[in-house]
């Protein structure tokens, strides 16, 4: 089975364009099934980009964050 993308950017001609490609033989339309990130991905992915800081304790992290 191939699969085939199509990005549309008028969105009132989605529903004509799902019938039409319904329509045709060997052809099903499908919503997109991607999922969210969850957090602790989002978190990771931060962590691998570098984008974190450190504090020694409580007052540092204070501190850091009013600066």
């Amino acid at each position: 089975m191939t699969e085939l993308i199509i990005e549309v950017e008028d969105k009132s001609i989605l529903a004509s364009l799902k019938k039409i490609l319904s329509n045709l033989d060997g052809v099903k339309v499908r919503k997109n099934t991607s999922r969210r990130k969850t957090g602790i991905e989002l978190a990771l992915e931060d962590v691998e980009a570098g984008r974190v800081f450190t504090a020694k304790d409580a007052d540092d992290l204070i501190r850091q964050c009013l600066e």
